[in-house]
């Protein structure tokens, strides 16, 4: 059996969930007997250095290194596999995640020796086994992984090769997948208070999109929809419990609704259980699914307290453009069903694409101010023109504009953690369409304004708000500062606020968490701050 180590370097987000990728891949692989380490450097309480990584990878010594990317790490990640190549030429190195499945070429360009393209649970054992005992002999490894289905590779003489499309095997039965073995990972980084558990009960149990929203880079698993049963869903649940104190369940599912028959199944089991009375649930649903004031109900009843609705777009010219067209009628059918059944609903508004102008984007938000007060929150977001999508592929001069330096370095800031900025300052500074100034500053307005309202939304929870006011605006006051600190340098922020970020975040798991975990089950659960990093159609998020 071999020591095999996985590496998520760190992509902007403000929730520290863990790779579900290299979970269950690394639970497969030591249920086979193998010796595995993962290390997910996507904490908040601690951001290991590239040197300190490196000395991880030294202290574990893996006959195998692989790396997940994601387009928001991709660049860190390809400088430290050039660090690792460097030190430790004999070590294979396996790369993975959603961004290969667009980006292959350019992972094998930047040294990893295989590319998985798609999903790699088909493979994973075979994969390993080709990959070992080569002693940085490339022609010998070539040889041995040449036959396997779903990788690309570079030969000894440079030359790229990518087996088929149609011959990538595809999980089809997802209760196949193990639940995730969290131990492996530097867990003692992401777990510091009982209330953090709140990150490790987030279930992936559902892969692929049937609409066609040509902004996500989910469309390339249009037809291949495939779910968890409700069964596996139970029992991981009870899993999570029992192993790590889980009460609260995140669905990461894209559409969790989509299958009624799952949906049902799911929600009779746990009342039959009174699961209800133990967990919490929250899910993420396109608007398209129609949730019925019957399933909304079940769904309330069951212990679902927040929904976060994909709607993107009201004005007809802008559904249609977007190619996810729904009448007002069944957007304001949906909302109404589950604000009535006393489900907080949130959702996005989504601008700054090519075809935006000024008077359209103002008219969304009117739109938009419209129905906010059936909503518990709405979150204004840039589009971000992610690989696999046409405002990526359509624009050759963004080609690998996501390997700019100077992208993502907000993210890991204390304003950043304050107001949730994302990638929208970076973008609409970018302007990667061209726009005109006018409609540039009508995108500033909406997008700076929805930064405060969802800060203050936030904050609503609170009793005794005005006590509350105190520490409120000092928190305010530190992200000013900060700001201003990252504007003069990077480094000069990340030195005067580190410590206070970290800070700030172990507060907020202690109280603000509190009163989710501790209160599950109860008629109030306010889980904005957690739901607002699952917006994938803005960020192209998944894990796989």
């Amino acid at each position: 059996m071999a020591k095999i180590m996985f590496v998520r370097e760190f992509g902007p987000s403000n929730i520290p969930y863990l790779s579900q990728a290299l979970g269950i891949l690394g639970t497969m692989l030591f249920d086979k007997g193998h010796e595995v380490s993962i290390l997910d450097n996507n904490t908040n309480y601690i951001r290991y250095s590239t040197q300190q990584i490196m000395r991880r990878i030294d202290e574990f010594s893996p006959d195998l290194l692989g790396f997940n990317l994601n387009t928001f790490n991709a660049r860190k990640t390809y400088a430290l596999i050039d660090l690792v190549r460097k030190k430790w030429p004999h070590i294979p190195i396996l790369a993975g995640g959603i961004h290969m499945k667009y980006c292959h070429k350019e992972a094998v360009e930047h040294q990893a020796d295989v590319v998985v393209i798609n999903e790699g649970e088909c493979i994973i054992h075979d994969l390993v086994s080709a990959m070992l005992n080569h002693g940085g002999n490339k022609k010998s490894l070539v040889n041995s992984v040449k036959d396997i289905p779903g990788i690309s590779y570079l030969d000894t003489e440079g030359v790229y090769h990518i087996g088929s499309q149609e011959s990538q095997p595809v999980l089809m039965d997802l209760d196949q997948t193990p639940f995730i073995n969290y131990d492996l990972f530097n867990l003692k980084d992401f777990i510091k208070i009982k209330n953090d558990s709140i990150y490790l009960g987030f279930i992936v149990a559902q892969r692929g999109c049937p609409y066609p929203c040509n902004f996500c880079s989910e469309s390339y698993l249009i037809g291949n929809v495939r779910d968890n049963s409700a069964d596996y869903i139970i029992g991981y649940m009870d899993y999570l419990n029992n192993k790590y104190g889980v009460t609260v369940i995140g669905f990461g599912d894209n559409n969790f609704t989509l299958s009624k028959k799952r949906t049902d199944e799911f929600c009779q089991k746990v009342q039959e259980r009174n699961l209800n009375k133990k967990f919490s649930f929250y899910c993420q649903t396109n608007v398209k699914t129609n949730v019925t004031k019957d399933q909304a109900a079940m769904l309330k009843k069951s212990g679902f307290e927040h929904v976060s609705l994909g709607i993107e777009r009201l004005t007809e010219d802008g559904k249609n453009l977007v190619n996810k067209y729904i009448s007002p009628e069944k957007i304001h059918e949906s909302i109404t069903n589950l604000r009535g059944s006393g489900i907080n609903v949130n959702s996005n508004l989504l601008v700054g694409f090519p075809w935006d102008t000024k008077e359209l984007v103002l008219e969304e938000q009117r739109l938009f101010d419209e129905v906010a007060p059936s909503l518990s929150q709405i979150q204004s977001h840039v589009i971000v023109p992610m690989p696999g999508t046409e405002y990526y592929d359509d624009h050759p001069v963004l080609k690998e504009w996501y390997l700019d330096e100077s992208f993502f370095k907000a993210y890991d800031t204390y304003f950043s953690q304050v107001l949730v900025v994302y990638l929208g300052p970076d973008i609409i500074k970018m302007n990667p369409f061209n726009l005109p100034k006018e409609t540039i500053d009508a995108i500033k307005k909406i997008y700076y304004g929805s930064l405060i309202n969802t800060y203050l939304k936030r904050t609503e929870r609170f009793n005794y708000r005005i006590l509350y006011l105190i520490p409120q605006g000092v928190d305010l006051f530190l992200a000013g500062l900060s700001f201003l600190s990252y504007k003069v340098s990077h480094r000069l922020e990340s030195f005067l606020f580190g410590k206070l970020k970290q800070l700030r975040f172990l507060l907020g798991t202690k109280f603000a968490v509190k009163k989710i975990v501790e209160n599950t089950g109860s008629k109030q659960i306010e889980i904005e701050n957690i739901m607002v990093d699952k917006v994938e159609s803005t960020i192209g998020a998944n894990f796989h």
